[in-house]
């Protein structure tokens, strides 16, 4: 039987209209851990402390659901089996070491994009390279890359991203254009947690190894078999590779689409299988592309009448 969290008191408090939702959901493969039904004392202090959303837990149980073939291999049925053993606060940092997007902060981090334009002249912030030891999450995530990321390799990293960041406040202080991805660089830098800007520069913002910037969202999934047929994509111009050009396209025109974040992964997954299946002679790039701009996210807002910029003549 699945194990139940503690009811939450609906309309005059009494037991009779407690709604009790399970902590872990039945499946063929097992029970998963929900995330957003533990209310577990402990692991929403520790989210409060760093600022994050309890919404963000809901994120995390869409993760499970999505991913079924998790336990269709040793390492995905290991890491599935972790998650309900362990208590919800050590599973929860479990799951965070391996998830390349930010959590989700109480206050929306794009939130913090007007402030960028109201930072004083000489604005300084404290570089990663200087805090970092202070985010256990962050040191959590050193350490379980192993030697191969030993102190001099965090701080090359780090000392990039304080970097990139640096040259995106210097250029708005002198009024020129900075991107959307290095602007909400410069907010986790400045008011997120060190962890986050990481995640957000190694896994969406550079582009110097796009290994990293295509990895799923938790690199568990990276470890899944491929299925039967499955040859990776070959770059079509010496030096280039066209696909991995392609595939960004089509997640920037998702993103311009208002799709999640967690439908961008999905559709983005799929768009390298199809790449990888398509057959000789067809267009690749219709074959994407079209079913990006043929596609509308389900947290899009609906679209804007056109204002009428039609002036009534005085009489």
């Amino acid at each position: 039987m699945p194990v139940l969290a503690q009811g939450k008191t609906m309309g005059n408090g009494t037991s009779s209209q407690r709604v009790t939702h399970a902590a872990f959901v039945k499946r063929e493969d097992g029970e998963v851990r929900q995330f957003a039904y533990c209310y577990d004392a402990q692991l929403l202090a520790y989210l409060a402390e760093r600022s994050i959303s309890p919404t963000f837990l809901h994120e995390i149980d869409s993760f499970f659901l999505d991913h079924p073939e998790l336990a269709s291999y040793e390492k995905g049925r290991k890491f599935l089996s972790d998650m309900r053993m362990l208590s919800p606060l050590s599973a929860y940092i479990t799951f965070i070491i391996g998830y390349t997007m930010p959590a989700r902060y109480i206050y929306d981090i794009n939130t913090k994009l007007p402030l960028l334009l109201q930072l004083p002249p000489g604005f300084s912030h404290t570089p990663l390279s200087e805090k970092y030891e202070y985010d256990p999450e962050l040191m959590d995530i050193f350490e379980d890359w192993g030697p191969s990321w030993g102190h001099a390799a965090r701080l090359r990293i780090l000392d990039q991203i304080d970097e990139t960041v640096s040259m995106g406040i210097r250029k708005l202080a002198l009024g020129r254009p900075v991107n959307y991805d290095l602007r909400k660089l410069i907010c986790y830098a400045i008011w997120g947690n060190p962890v986050d800007a990481y995640k957000w520069f190694r896994y969406s913002y550079q582009l110097d190894n796009l290994k990293d910037h295509y990895l799923p969202e938790h690199i568990i999934l990276v470890q899944a078999p491929n299925f039967r047929g499955y040859a990776e994509p070959q770059p079509l111009v010496p030096g280039i590779d066209v696909l991995d050009v392609l595939v960004k396209d089509y997640r920037i025109a998702l993103v311009r689409s208002g799709h999640s974040r967690v439908e961008i992964e999905k559709r983005c997954a799929t768009a390298k299988a199809k790449l990888a299946q398509a057959p000789t002679g067809i267009d690749i790039v219709d074959l994407i592309m079209d079913d990006a701009v043929g596609r509308r996210g389900t947290n899009r807002r609906g679209a804007r009448k056109p204002r009428n910029t039609t002036r009534t003549k005085r009489r």
